[in-house]
């Protein structure tokens, strides 16, 4: 073999292994987006029953003139006053976690335990992931019998953002 035969022959390998790497990190980033997606529906499922448990039985509600709730009542869960809020991480494993009563209640209720969030954190639906700051209140607005909200799931490890999460509760204790 001549040298530029020997160079094509180099080149042609380099090519096929350079094809190869880019298909193949494509399928892993296919794979780690189709995994996020499929977690966060499973997340957001299970979030939405426990919102359902505690909303639909949800009594004394009160609002702002704009329809957002600033405190209920559910006596099934001990709830007076209550807010739903979402940790800012001032505790350890706090970050994103749903809560039940206001910040600095005797006690606070989690939604669901940390484990149930599947390393995912709620964060509002205009979250932006340049700015850390997700605790707060849950947009969680009340009208006609019927509550609402939307949220997203944030994937701190793999900073991953979900799509807008909608629900709609109707409260059965009016």
């Amino acid at each position: 073999m001549t040298l530029v035969e020997t160079l094509v022959a180099v080149l042609m390998a380099v090519l096929l292994t350079t094809m190869v790497a880019a298909g193949i990190a494509a399928a892993v980033r296919i794979r780690a987006q189709s995994t996020f997606i499929s977690g966060s529906q499973q997340v957001a499922d299970t979030i939405g029953a426990a919102l359902s448990d505690v909303l639909r039985y949800a009594t004394d509600v009160e609002t702002d003139g704009e329809g957002a709730v600033s405190a209920f009542t559910n006596v099934n869960y001990g709830i007076t006053a209550g807010r739903i809020y979402v940790g800012a991480g001032d505790e350890d494993g706090d970050r994103g976690v749903i809560y039940l009563n206001a910040p600095g209640a005797a006690k606070k209720i989690p939604l669901l335990t940390n484990p149930g969030y599947s390393g995912l954190a709620v964060v509002p639906e205009d979250f932006d992931s340049d700015d850390d700051g997700i605790g707060g209140p849950l947009a969680l607005h009340y009208s006609d019998g019927v509550f609402s909200g939307i949220y997203r799931l944030y994937d701190f490890a793999g900073a991953k953002l979900s799509e807008p999460i909608e629900f709609t509760f109707r409260a059965l204790n009016g």
